[in-house]
C-alpha cells in the first residue's frame, strides 16, 4: 500500500503559520488520552502540538479514505494538504467539533469532488469522458485484507463494485469507518441520517448468500479488534 509522510511536510510553507503553545499540554497526559473535543480546542487556542497530533493521526486515514474516492494519487494527496492548509488559514473561525474524523473527512470529500469537477474542465473527453467519480473499493482498502482466500476477496470485492456509488460510500462510512447514520448523511450530502440507512440496506440487500455473510464477518471482527 502507498503511504504518505507520517509528519506535516507540507509543499507550500509560507501558506502554514507559526502557531505559538498557549496552551501546552500536561505533562502526565498525552495526546492520545484526551477526547477529540478537547484537543480540538487546544488546537483553536494555539497549540502546534494538538495540530502535529491531528495530522499523524488523520493524514493517512485520509489517504485510505480519499484513495477510495478517487484513484487519483498525486490528487489525494493534493488535496489531503489543503485540507490540512484549510484548518490553517480558518483556526480561529472554526467551529467546536466532537469528532475530528467526521470533521476531515467532510472537508476532503468536498474538495476531492470540487477537484475532479475542474480537472474534467481542462481534460480530454478520452480521459475523463468515460470515467464516473465514485468510491471504488480497492485491493488496498483494509476492509478486504484480511485472512481470506484470495477467490473469496475478489468475489466480495467485485459485489461491492457492482453496488451503485452511494451504496458502496455508505457502507464502507459505516461499517469501516464507524461513523453514525446522521454523520454519514453530513459527509456525503444526505438531508438525514435514514437516506444512510436505506443506501445501506438497499446496498447489503443487493449482496447474496455468502457474500454477506462473508461481509459482516469481515465488519465484525474489524470492528472488534
Amino acid at each position: 500500500m502507498k503511504t504518505i509522510s507520517s509528519g506535516p511536510v507540507f509543499k507550500r510553507k509560507n501558506e502554514i503559520n507559526a502557531i505559538e503553545d498557549k496552551h501546552p499540554k500536561k505533562d502526565n497526559c498525552t495526546w492520545s488520552e484526551l477526547t477529540d473535543a478537547e484537543v480540538w480546542s487546544a488546537y483553536k487556542h494555539g497549540n502546534k502540538e494538538a495540530f502535529i497530533h491531528i495530522y499523524k493521526t488523520y493524514n493517512e486515514l485520509l489517504y485510505n479514505y480519499g484513495m477510495q474516492l478517487c484513484l487519483n494519487h498525486e490528487l489525494v494527496k493534493d488535496n489531503i494538504q489543503e485540507t490540512f492548509f484549510y484548518l490553517q488559514r480558518k483556526s480561529k473561525d472554526l467551529a467546536d467539533v466532537q469528532s475530528i474524523k467526521y470533521y476531515l473527512y467532510k472537508i476532503l470529500r468536498r474538495k476531492l469532488i470540487a477537484a475532479v469537477e475542474q480537472e474534467r474542465k481542462f481534460q480530454s473527453s478520452d480521459e475523463f469522458g468515460t470515467r464516473k467519480f465514485g468510491i471504488i473499493i480497492s485491493p488496498e482498502l483494509k476492509l478486504i485484507n484480511s485472512q481470506l482466500d484470495e477467490e473469496r476477496k475478489n468475489r466480495l470485492r467485485q459485489a461491492l463494485n457492482k453496488l451503485p456509488e452511494r451504496q458502496r460510500e455508505a457502507i464502507l462510512l459505516f461499517y469501516y469507518e464507524g461513523f453514525t447514520h446522521d454523520e454519514i448523511a453530513q459527509i456525503m450530502g444526505l438531508k438525514s441520517g435514514k437516506y444512510s440507512r436505506k443506501h445501506i440496506y438497499r446496498g447489503v440487500s443487493t449482496l447474496r448468500d455468502d457474500l454477506v455473510a462473508l461481509l459482516i464477518l469481515i465488519l465484525s471482527t474489524h470492528t472488534h479488534t
